[in-house]
């Protein structure tokens, strides 16, 4: 990993891959799920078994469940703490587009730190990051709630590391 090299001076682009994506997701997941309504009963139903966590009493984790899997709903539930301040984060599911948009976002600056190490030119690393993050299907599971963008993330980051092991093993 000798040949990546972090400038401490200025913000790592990969960073700013993750800024740019977060934020579109947001935007859209906000557009779609808040002022539209058409939210993704799946995601929903996720976002409701983090809130019975927080807002039974006593509070416990149980409250999740196993009909869906837990992961989602566990991960929703910081961000569940801020909404007595918005509460379109539980009434619109919006704490599940949070969640999905920080995995895409998190994806995309993966791709694009791999796409470094390996010297690629960051044009090229830009344009096929961008194309990534992009595409009708990554961009939708970015922001609708899903679990999808946390399996996809969970992908890119073992291929990724794959790759990377292969290169420092030969």
């Amino acid at each position: 990993r000798s040949s990546f090299k972090n400038n401490h001076r200025s913000m790592n682009p990969a960073w700013i891959f993750f800024i740019c994506v977060f934020v579109l997701e947001l935007v859209a997941g906000y557009w779609v799920n808040h002022v539209n309504q058409m939210l993704m009963v799946d995601a929903v139903s996720r976002v409701a078994n983090a809130f019975y966590v927080l807002n039974i009493d006593p509070p416990h984790l149980a409250a999740i469940g196993f009909v869906w899997p837990p992961l989602p709903s566990f991960l929703e539930l910081p961000v569940l703490l801020f909404w007595p301040v918005f509460k379109p984060l539980a009434t619109s599911a919006l704490a599940a587009t949070v969640v999905t948009a920080f995995f895409t976002a998190a994806g995309a600056a993966l791709i694009f730190n791999c796409f470094r190490r390996f010297e690629v030119p960051v044009w090229v690393s830009s344009i096929s990051v961008a194309l990534y993050a992009l595409n009708p299907f990554i961009f939708v599971y970015g922001f609708n709630g899903m679990s999808e963008a946390i399996f996809i993330f969970t992908v890119v980051w073992v291929v990724t590391e794959f790759v990377q092991w292969i290169k420092d093993e030969v």
